[in-house]
């Protein structure tokens, strides 16, 4: 009796590994480097435009999708 339930308990862990492999992630870990921050940081862009005769400029920050400044800035 007790070792048809070792068997059990065995033969069950067993399928329960094998029907798991599947759906189970890896979990991600980051670590914290020169190479992953250069990766993270904001990529700022400088768009220029000509209003009413004078050069304007603005900064965009093409990694948030927005505008660095609020206003167009005269040159």
């Amino acid at each position: 009796m007790k070792k048809a339930k070792v068997l059990f308990l065995i033969s069950f862990l067993s399928l329960q590994t094998i029907l798991c492999s599947g759906v189970m992630m890896p979990e991600t870990v980051y670590a914290q480097t020169q190479e992953n921050q250069a990766r993270v940081s904001d990529n700022i862009v400088i768009k220029y435009r000509v209003y009413n005769g004078k050069y304007q400029y603005r900064r965009w920050n093409a990694t948030k999708q927005c505008w660095v400044d609020p206003n167009w800035i005269d040159m």
